[in-house]
């Protein structure tokens, strides 16, 4: 693949989010109080059909089965009023953009497993998006993170994740598996249904009370970075 093509790609993407949001210069920004830029009209249907070549293209490039690609499908598909969503789309898009330029990821033909210190990546975003008071998305970009490393951990130890009709098993059916299997203890499973009850609120947009405190919040996403390190998939 040739890179400079791949990052024009990829920067092209970036530039018309930008414009049709006016978020300026600098990586995706959430617009104020949480809440996605609202577009109307022409605009709103641009926004919704540059998302689907953000995630086509990330696809395409990254591979079917990377965790880029994981990554943006999951956030992508949370409720469609999550906070940041659309902002959390082309985040991954950026991540992916900057791990190719500065060498950290070579675009090839096969699925890219890529370690800790690439979700790290998606993880300095949520604290990006958590520095400019955006808790709810913060927290949605971490916890569909860790949901993304979690069914690749349980895949890796050859464990289902797909019920018998190919639909897949909800997120604490393979943290039960998991902790079954020996993968990790009790007491790591306990943080890790906290750090996912966590995403699930700030999914179904619970409102900005100490439930999602700033310093909680800080403290999912070090956890997590933590949990990876101790359980690489």
């Amino acid at each position: 693949m040739d890179l400079k093509n791949i990052l024009n790609e990829l920067d092209a993407i970036l530039d018309r989010f930008r414009e049709l949001t006016a978020m300026g210069n600098d990586r995706p920004k959430p617009a104020s109080e949480g809440e996605d830029a609202k577009v109307e009209g022409v605009e709103g249907e641009n926004i919704s059909a540059l998302t689907g070549k953000a995630i086509a293209s990330v696809r395409r490039i990254s591979g079917s089965d990377s965790d880029y690609t994981l990554a943006i499908t999951a956030v992508a598909g949370e409720q469609a009023d999550a906070p940041g969503q659309t902002g959390l789309v082309f985040g991954v898009v950026k991540a992916l953009r900057d791990d190719i330029q500065n060498g950290r990821f070579q675009p090839v033909a096969t699925p890219f497993h890529f370690d800790a210190e690439t979700f790290g990546g998606f993880l300095n975003v949520a604290v990006h998006q958590l520095s400019r008071g955006d808790r709810k998305a913060a927290v949605v970009l971490a916890g569909s993170t860790l949901e993304t490393h979690l069914k690749k951990l349980a895949s890796g130890k050859g464990l289902n994740i797909e019920d018998e009709e190919g639909n897949a098993l909800p997120v604490a059916q393979v943290v039960r598996e998991l902790v079954e299997n020996g993968v990790f203890d009790s007491e790591e499973q306990q943080r890790v249904e906290e750090w996912l009850a966590l995403r699930e609120a700030a999914s179904a947009g619970a409102g900005d009370t100490e439930q999602i405190s700033e310093e909680r919040v800080r403290t999912m996403i070090a956890g997590i970075k933590a949990f990876l390190l101790r359980n690489p998939a």
